[in-house]
C-alpha cells in the first residue's frame, strides 16, 4: 500500500514538472531573410537566410502602423494556424532624408536591387511558416512568398 502511495506521489509530481516545463517552453525566433528583384519581372524574391531561436519572451509592444505606402505584412503559422502576424516598411523602398549643402532640407526615394532584413517573433511551439506580402503603393500584391522555417 504504501509503495502504491508513493508511486502515485512521485508519478503527479512528474506530471506537474512536465507542464511547467511546457509551460515556460516560450521561444524568441530570429528570422534573416534576402529579398531581391527579379531580373526578368518586378517581382520580387525572398529567401530565408538563417533562423535563430533562444529562450525568452519578448515584451509586449503595441505595433506602430507602418507609416509608409510600400511595407510587408508578414504573417506566422504554425501547423496552418495563425499565431501572429506584423507588418515592416519594405526593405527594398528607402525614403531618406538628409541636409544638403546648402543647408536645406531634402527627401530621396530609392528602390534597391537587394536587401537583408530581419523579424523576430514570440512562439511558445515550433513555427513552421512564414507568409509575406507586398504592399506598393498601397496595392497589395496577389502573390504570397511562403517560407519554411524548419
Amino acid at each position: 500500500m504504501k509503495s502504491i502511495l508513493f508511486l502515485l506521489i512521485l508519478f503527479s509530481c512528474c506530471r506537474s514538472a512536465l507542464k511547467n516545463e511546457n509551460r515556460d517552453s516560450d521561444t524568441i525566433v530570429f528570422a534573416v531573410i534576402n529579398i531581391h528583384k527579379s531580373s526578368t519581372d518586378s517581382k520580387s524574391i525572398m529567401n530565408l537566410v538563417s533562423t535563430t531561436q533562444t529562450a525568452g519572451k519578448l515584451k509586449i509592444q503595441n505595433q506602430n502602423p507602418v507609416l509608409t505606402d510600400n511595407y510587408l505584412s508578414v504573417y506566422v503559422y504554425n501547423n496552418k494556424k495563425l499565431i501572429d502576424s506584423m507588418s515592416i516598411e519594405h526593405p527594398l523602398y528607402k525614403h531618406i532624408e538628409y541636409w544638403t549643402a546648402d543647408n536645406t532640407f531634402a527627401v530621396k526615394d530609392t528602390i534597391l536591387d537587394q536587401s537583408e532584413f530581419f523579424i523576430r517573433f514570440q512562439t511558445s511551439g515550433d513555427s513552421n511558416e512564414l507568409k509575406i506580402s507586398e504592399t506598393i503603393k498601397n496595392k497589395t500584391i496577389k502573390d504570397q512568398t511562403i517560407l519554411k522555417l524548419y
